[in-house]
C-alpha cells in the first residue's frame, strides 16, 4: 500500500519530461515517454470528491487545460482499491467538471508487460477506467543497479530450501502450516512475521476454510516469528539486495517464493490484498533470480509463464512446474508444495547433479535481470 510519506502527489511533467510543478516535496520516478499531469498515491488520503477537486484546482491553477492525466501506481498491481479509485475519480471529473474526457486519462501499473495483463485490464467491468494503460514493472529496477555477482559453488548444502516471508498472507500461513505438518520446515531457512497475525480473525477468513482439504488451518499455534537477518526485521526496508543474504542462498538448494498475490477471493480482514486478476511479480521473485537460486513460486496461475514471456528461463524438467498452469488455487498450492516435498526428498548426490544442470539457466537469468531495461508500454 502507499507509503504515508508520499501521499497527495500531483505533478506536471513538461515536454522535456521534467517535473515543472509539484504539490509537495516528494518526487516520484518520472514516467518514461510521458508528458502531462502525474498523480500518485492519493488513495487512503483523500476521498474521491476531494481528490477530484484537488486535481481540477491544479489544472486551473497552472492553466493545464487539456493536458493528459496519469494515475501512477507503478509499484502495485491491479488492486481493488486502486482500480475502484481511479474509475471513480475519472468518472467524477468527466461527469461533474468541464474539460475532461476519457482519452485524457492514463493508468501506470506495476504489473508485467505481457499480453495476459493487458487482456485482464480490458476485461475489467468499469466504465471509466483509462483506455491508456502503461505497464512498467519497476520492482525489477533495484536489481539493474547493483552488482553482487554471487559465485555459485556446486556442493552439499546445509538446508534444502530458503523461504523469506514478511506479512502473514493467508497462502503463506497455509504453506508454513503444511511444511510443519509434513516435518519439512526443519529442512529450510525461513522467515515469517507471525506477530502480524494479531487482529487477523481466523473465524472470518474464508480462505482458511477453503483450504481445509489440504490442512486443518483453524489455528496458527505452531507459527512463530523468525527473522533470518537484520533486513528481515525491518519490514519497511524495500532494498532487498543485502550481502548478508548470500549465506542463506549459498547454503540451500532452492527457494520457496511466496508472492504478494495468490488468491483473489480475499478481504483486508485476513491480512491479504484484494486484487483483480493480474501477473504481479515483486522483489520476492526477483531476489532469488538475482542471487542465482532456482525456485518454486506460490503466485497466481501463469506467474512462471509471465516470467518466460519477459525473457527469463525456469527450471523444468528438473522442477515439476505444472502447478503454474493450475487455475484452482487450492490444487495449485497443494501441487506446488508436493513438489517442494519431492525436492526435499532428493539426496545430496542428486542435488549435485541438478546444481550442475541448472547453472547455465541461473547465470543466464542473472545476466537478464542485471541488464534489464524496464519496459513501459502504452496500450490504448
Amino acid at each position: 500500500m502507499p507509503n504515508s510519506k508520499i501521499l497527495n502527489m500531483i505533478y506536471y511533467i513538461n515536454v522535456d519530461n521534467e517535473i515543472e510543478f509539484k504539490l509537495d516535496d516528494h518526487c516520484p520516478p518520472k514516467p518514461l515517454r510521458y508528458n502531462g499531469i502525474y498523480i500518485s498515491h492519493l488513495i487512503n488520503s483523500l476521498s474521491v470528491d476531494n481528490a477530484s477537486k484537488r486535481i481540477d484546482y491544479f489544472v486551473n491553477q497552472h492553466n493545464l487545460h487539456g493536458s493528459e492525466i496519469m494515475f501512477g501506481w507503478e509499484s502495485e498491481g491491479y488492486q481493488h482499491i486502486i482500480i475502484n479509485f481511479i474509475n471513480d475519480v475519472t468518472k467524477e471529473l468527466i461527469t461533474n467538471y468541464s474539460g475532461y474526457n476519457i482519452d485524457m486519462f492514463h493508468y501506470n501499473s506495476g504489473v508485467l508487460f505481457i499480453d495476459k495483463n493487458i487482456e485482464y485490464y480490458k476485461s475489467l467491468p468499469f466504465d471509466f477506467l483509462p483506455n491508456n494503460l502503461w505497464l512498467s514493472n519497476t520492482a525489477i529496477q533495484s536489481y539493474t543497479r547493483h552488482t553482487i555477482d554471487r559465485k555459485i559453488e556446486i556442493n552439499t548444502k546445509l538446508k534444502k530450501f530458503l523461504s523469506m516471508n514478511g506479512e502473514p498472507r493467508t497462502h503463506r500461513r497455509l504453506a508454513i502450516n503444511w511444511l510443519i505438518k509434513n516435518d519439512l520446515l526443519k529442512e529450510s531457512f525461513y522467515s515469517f512475521n507471525a506477530s502480524s497475525l494479531e487482529g487477523h480473525s481466523n473465524k472470518n477468513n474464508i480462505l482458511l476454510r477453503k483450504y481445509d482439504s489440504i490442512i486443518d488451518s483453524s489455528t496458527d499455534d505452531n507459527l512463530k516469528t523468525l527473522f533470518l537477518s537484520k533486513q528481515h526485521n525491518n519490514l519497511n526496508d524495500y532494498d532487498r539486495i543485502k550481502k548478508e543474504d548470500i549465506y542463506y542462498f549459498d547454503n540451500s538448494y532452492f527457494s520457496l517464493v511466496q508472492e504478494t498475490f495468490y488468491d483473489n477471493l480475499l478481504n483486508f480482514s485476513t491480512g491479504d490484498i484484494p486484487f483483480y486478476e493480474c501477473i504481479f511479480i515483486t522483489e520476492k521473485t526477483y531476489r532469488p533470480i538475482y542471487f542465482k537460486h532456482p525456485f518454486i513460486v506460490l503466485g497466481v496461475s501463469g506467474t512462471l509463464a509471465g516470467l518466460k514471456q519477459y525473457g527469463f528461463k525456469t527450471f523444468s524438467p528438473y522442477f515439476d512446474e505444472s502447478y503454474d498452469d493450475i487455475a484452482d488455487p487450492v490444487l495449485r498450492l497443494q501441487t506446488a508444495l508436493n513438489e517442494v516435498k519431492r525436492l526435499c526428498s532428493l539426496s545430496n548426490e542428486e542435488w549435485l547433479t541438478i546444481q550442475r544442470e541448472l547453472l547455465p539457466i541461473l547465470e543466464y537469468n542473472y545476466d537478464i535481470i542485471t541488464s534489464f531495461k524496464t519496459l513501459t508500454a502504452k496500450r490504448k
